[in-house]
């Protein structure tokens, strides 16, 4: 009977919260970015952890979603706003045209080791709708 309770703990451990990270484990992943085709593409990153900023810049500023605090959870769609989160200017957000080139940048609010914070880029990719 162990076994059999041992097992599903495991595997829920390994499905249900394996994307799950402390702070600290956040700050020291590399996260994997992945972007939807499309002019309003959806973004996700893995593991799922919270960021502060989305920013999607071309050859000029296109658009930011933020948040005051790491509150915003992939995935999120470009000029949507999730829960909790703000629209940064332009406003509203550039068209994504087809065929150019954008930069989508995640940013993190971090513990510096002198007590304070401070909001320091954590990945970033390019994509072309």
């Amino acid at each position: 009977m162990r076994t059999p309770i041992l097992l599903i703990c495991t595997t829920l451990a390994a499905v249900g919260c394996g994307d799950t990270l402390s702070p600290e484990e956040c700050y020291r992943a590399r996260p994997v970015i992945s972007v939807s085709g499309g002019t309003t593409p959806e973004f996700t990153w893995s593991p799922s952890c919270p960021i502060a900023e989305l920013t999607v810049s071309g050859s000029w500023y296109v658009s930011t979603t933020a948040s005051f605090a790491n509150g915003i959870r992939p995935p999120v769609r470009y000029n949507s706003v999730p829960a909790g989160a703000r629209r940064g200017c332009p406003c509203p957000p550039a068209t994504l045209q087809v065929g150019t080139q954008y930069l989508m940048s995640l940013t993190r609010w971090e513990r510096l080791s002198d007590g304070g914070s401070a909001l320091l880029s954590w990945a970033s990719t390019s994509f072309v709708p």
